[in-house]
Parts: C-alpha cells; structure tokens; sequence
C-alpha cells in the first residue's frame, strides 16, 4: 500500500510540477499582459490627466473670464441704468429746451421784425435828421441875416423917429408961440402957464431919465440871463452826451450781467445734476460695500473690518488729543507713527496670486501691524475703554525673530514668495517673517518634491498648500477668496472716499457758483437802479432844456420890448428938452409978440420940408422892417416850434 502511495506521490508531484509550471507560464502571460494593459492604461491616465488639467485650467480661466465678464456685466447694467436716467432726464430736458426754443425763435422773429422796422425808421430818421438840421443851419443863417437887417433897420427908425417926434415937438412949439397972444392976455398968465408947463416937462424929463437907467438895468440883467442860459444850454448839452454815453455803457453792462446770470443758471444746473449724480454713485457703491461686507463677515466673521473701524477711531482719537497739547503730542505722536496698517495693506501682488496669499497668511491677513508691542497694549487698553467693539491681533515687529533660509536651486519651477509680493522697506521683516519660508511652485508634483527636499512650505497657483511638517491642503476655493473681496471692500471704499471728495469739490463750486449768482444779481438790481437814476436824469435834462429855451425864447421877448422901451423913451428926452429950451428962453420975453422972428419962420418952413421928408422915410422904413420882422418872426416860429422840436424828437427817436 506505502509503495503503491509512495508512487502515486511521485506521480502526483510530477504532474504538479508539470501544472504550477503551466500555472506560472499563464500567469506570467496574464501579468505581462495586465502589465502591458496598466501600462496603457496608465497612459491613458496620464494623457486623461493632462486633459483634465488642461480642462480645469480651462474651466479656472473661464470662471475668471465668467468673474471679469460679470463685473463687467454689473458695470455696463449700472451704467445703463444711469444711461436710462440720464436719458429720461436728457429727454425731459430736451422737450423743455425745445419748446424754450420755439419761445425764443418766436422772440426772435419779433425782434428781427421789431429790429428791421427799427433800422428802417432809424435810417429815415438820420435823413429826416440830417435834412432838418441843414434846414436848420439854413434859417438861422437867413434868420441872421433877416435879424440884423431887422435891427439896423430898427435902429434907423429909432432914431429917424426920434428926428421926427423932436421935429414935430420944435412944430407944435413954434405953432404954440405963435398964438400965444391969443392964448393969454398978460404976460403975467403966460409966465405962470410956462412955468407950470416947465414943471410939468422937468418931472416928465427926470421920470423918463429914471425908467430909462431902470430899463438899462433890466436890460443889463436880461441879457446876463440870456449869457448865464446860453451857456447853461451848451452845459446840458454836454451833460446829455455823457449821459447818453452812461445810458448805452450801463446797458451794455446790465446786458454782459444778465449773460453771465445765464450762464451761472445753466452752470448751478449742471452742478445740481452732477451732485445728483455723485449720489446715486454713492448710493450704488454703498449698495456693493454692503454686499462684500456680509460676504466678509461670513468668510472670515466681521473681525476684518470691525476691528479695522475701531482701530481707526482710537487712531483718531488719539490724533485729536496730540492737536491739543505739546505733552500729548509728545506722548501719542510715537503710537500713531507706530501703527502700520493691517497686513493685507501693507503689501500688493498680482491678482493671480490672491489664492496663494490667502492659503499662506490665513487668518493673519488681518492682523494689526505696530513697531513695538507696547503700542499694541496701549491701542487695547484704549478700546477697553471706549468699548469698542472688534477682535485685535497683532504682529509687533521689535518681537520678531527671523532666522536665514537656504533656498534650493529650483530654476523657474519655484520661486520664494517674497519675491512675488511688493512692500515698502519697513515691512520687510513682517513680509519675511510671514512668506519667506513659503515656495510658489508650478504644479503639485514640484510642490511635493520641494516640501520633502527644502523642508519649506509649498503652494500652488491653484491653492494647494503642503507643509514642510507633510500635511497637505487644497480643493477647490471657488471663484471669490477672501483677500479678492476684501481688495474690492477696499477699492469701493477708495472709490466711495473719491466721490465724496468729488462731491466735496461740486459743493464747493455750487457754493462759489451760488455766491457769484448773488452778487451778479445785486450788480444787476445796482445797475437797473443807476440805469433807472441815469434815464431819469436825461429826461429831467430834456424836460429842463426845453423849458430853459421857452425861458430863452421869453427873455429875448423881453429884451427886444425892453430895447424898443428905452429907444421910444430917449427919443422922447430930445425934444422935451428942446421944449424945456424953448419954454425957458420965452420967460425972457417981457411982452406977448404973437409974431415970430424972422429966423423962427425960416426954422418952421425947414421943419415943416423935413418932417414930410421924414415922414417919407418913415413910412419906406417902417414898410421894409416890417417885411424884415414878417419874415423874422417867421423864421423864430418856424425854427422854435417846427424845426428845433422836431431834431429834439428825431434825436430822442434815435436814441431810443
């Protein structure tokens, strides 16, 4: 039985021998098979990865373009919704333009009407004004021809008359002598009726003496007054052009204000609809500082910008109380000068690099940056105080201990972060301290590499952080990181500080733009008064010259009857005194002779030829002065009440 066991054994192992030999041929045929299938599957894989990479880097730059498109989208939607209502208002105003317009043609037309007839009647005036003024020139030069033709005539007259009354006086006394006889009986009755007649002709002689030098006064005054009224004529005339002159430069002026009026109206609308604008700007941008506010607050809670505030208002506090002293100045100028920032505005990268930062720095992007930790102490103990609210963490930089690093060569595969980020100088030992041991690597597979063999950590573009210590961390962070927003929170935040500055400068200018408005209105209500004042004036003037020429015109009257007073009464004196003569030299007589002498007979014969003589001359004289006066007072009418009147108006015409 063993021997028959004992060679099935042989047999048994000989033919397993023969089977695990074929079982290892199958098997090394089904791994290398399975080899070569892993092989392309790894392939496979790998060319997988690579699209997938490509995909996701597809997918990253499609998500950044979605980000950029749809800021842009939020832009372009808030500046056609301000295109709408400026439209609206643009059409609102338009409509008002142009029916503002329509008024203003219509003006317009009234006024080229108004302006043509105007020019037409201002050109027949000049004419009709240049004609009356040559008619003018024209008699007054005959008028003084006709004038002193008229006065020689006169003064020939005067004196003819004279000749003749004496003439006529020597006549009747002669006549009287010669029937004196029949008159008195006695010499006696004849020496008391002359010496009566004598008293009576002495009386008349120094009365008529008398009006004659009060006449001559009158006259002297008269013609004072017509010197002092000429010459008060030729001042207003003068005074009329130079208020002519002020009436056309003040209504130059008032026209120039009530431009400039325009134009500061049409300006304070401008600023009123810019001011209106800047608002809505704020509003909008208030709107997005709201929104990146809760969605900082649920990122990383509302330490970020609580306790950004509070430091703020201790930083101010602070500033308001070094203004009030020396030894308050002296103590918190080194806090204020001493508070750097938060971290996050300390420092500027590229946009692409926003995942990095964040990943690196964590939650002390928002840490407080000071000089000395006693600053820290000082600004804690300060919102203890106030209560403010926040959460305050701070980097003192005296604190910081920073040790040398070696960096590996890692050509353009890796780069120090440091080197990424741009800082002023006094930042760098924070900026050392916080990202000098932190590689930026190009994939996940160098970052790895890099973590083991420089014992620093690692990140990629894409977030992926491996620390030197081996834990890794990464994913997928979206779209917006914290640092994104909070760079938005601080640019809307610059941008809502530069429109209030802008609306600080619009308010300004509408103050200064308002204060303009008023004095041009006050210069336009002092230069309507003085224009009012002025055009009163020239009018008071025209009125006062007209007068003053009817005062002219009656002086003269005056004076010609004056004139003509004085010539009637010296022409009387003559032959009153030849009487007196005559009278006085007939008392010698001691009888009454009716008889005249022989000399007396051939004086009356000689007075009588040259009384009808004069007579003769009289009466030529007196036809031809009064052809002269004819025409004279024809002239004065004509030039008073026709031709000057109507170059006053024709002159009031133009002016107007």
């Amino acid at each position: 039985s063993l021997q028959t066991e004992s060679n099935d054994l042989e047999k048994w192992l000989k033919w397993d021998k023969r089977r695990r030999l074929l079982e290892y041929i199958i098997a090394n045929k089904e791994s290398e098979v399975s080899k070569n299938e892993i092989l392309k599957l790894e392939r496979r894989q790998e060319a997988e990865n690579q699209v997938l990479e490509e995909k996701r880097k597809r997918l990253e730059d499609f998500q950044q373009k979605c980000k950029v498109c749809d800021k842009k989208l939020k832009l372009i939607c808030g500046i056609l919704d301000e295109h709408r209502k400026d439209l609206k208002q643009i059409t609102k105003q338009m409509n008002e333009l142009d029916e503002q317009k329509a008024r203003i043609e219509s003006k317009i037309n009234d006024f080229k009407e108004s302006l043509d007839y105007n020019k037409e009647s201002e050109l027949k005036a000049k004419q009709e004004l240049l004609e009356v003024r040559n008619e003018i020139d024209k008699k007054k030069k005959r008028l003084v021809f006709v004038t002193t033709k008229y006065d020689n005539l006169r003064k020939k007259e005067n004196d003819l008359v004279c000749e003749l009354k004496a003439k006529q006086s020597r006549k009747v006394e002669i006549y009287s002598k010669q029937k004196r006889k029949e008159n008195f009986r006695t010499v006696e009755d004849r020496d008391k009726w002359i010496q009566s007649e004598l008293t009576a002709l002495k009386g008349q002689i120094e009365t008529n003496t008398r009006r004659v030098k009060v006449l001559k006064d009158e006259e002297y005054e008269t013609t004072a007054e017509i010197d002092e009224l000429t010459e008060q004529q030729k001042s207003f005339v003068t005074k009329a052009k130079n208020l002519f002159k002020s009436l056309q430069s003040e209504r130059q002026e008032l026209c120039e204000s009530s431009k400039l009026g325009k134009q500061l109206e049409s300006k304070r609308r401008e600023f009123w609809q810019l001011d209106n604008e800047l608002k809505a700007k704020e509003f909008k941008h208030n709107e997005d500082k709201q929104k990146i506010e809760s969605k900082l607050k649920k990122m990383s809670g509302s330490s970020a910008t609580v306790s950004r505030d509070s430091v703020a208002k201790v930083l101010q506090s602070f500033e308001e109380r070094a203004d009030r002293s020396d030894a308050a100045e002296a103590q918190l100028r080194p806090i204020i000068d001493g508070y750097l920032g938060q971290l996050i505005d300390c420092f500027s990268f590229d946009p692409n690099l926003s995942k990095v930062v964040e990943v690196t720095a964590k939650s002390k992007l928002f840490s407080h940056i000071i000089t000395n930790d006693k600053i820290g102490t000082k600004i804690i103990a300060e919102v203890n105080e106030r209560h403010l609210p926040g959460e305050f963490n701070f980097i003192a930089i005296n604190k910081l201990q920073l040790k040398p690093i070696k960096y590996p060569q890692f050509q353009n595969d890796a780069r120090p972060l440091t080197s990424l980020l741009k800082f002023d100088q006094k930042y760098e030992k924070v900026m050392k301290f916080l990202f000098d041991r932190t590689l930026v690597c190009r994939t996940l597979e160098l970052a790895t590499t890099f973590s083991r063999s420089a014992k620093l950590d690692c990140v990629t573009i894409d977030g992926d952080f491996i620390s030197c210590k081996g834990y890794m961390t990464g994913g997928y962070y979206g779209v917006d990181t914290r640092v994104e927003n909070f760079l938005k929170w601080k640019s809307i935040l610059s941008r809502i500080d530069a429109i209030r500055q802008e609306m600080a400068q619009c308010l300004g200018r509408r103050e200064d733009n308002e204060k303009q408005l008023i004095l041009n209105s006050n210069l336009m209500t002092e230069l309507d008064i003085k224009h009012n004042n002025t055009k009163r004036e020239f009018d008071h003037l025209k009125n006062s010259k007209d007068k003053m020429h009817q005062q002219l015109v009656a002086l003269k009257t005056k004076q010609e009857s004056i004139a003509r007073s004085i010539a009637s009464l010296e022409s009387t004196l003559p032959s009153m005194r030849a009487n007196k003569e005559s009278f006085e030299s007939e008392l010698e007589f001691k009888t009454l002779d009716s008889q005249l002498t022989s000399d007396e007979e051939r004086e009356l014969s000689a007075i009588l030829k040259e009384i009808e003589s004069l007579s003769a001359k009289h009466s030529d004289l007196c036809e031809r002065r009064n052809i002269y006066a004819d025409e004279k007072s024809s002239l004065e009418s004509e030039l008073d009440k026709n031709l000057v009147q109507r170059k006053n108006e024709l002159e009031m015409t133009l002016i107007d």
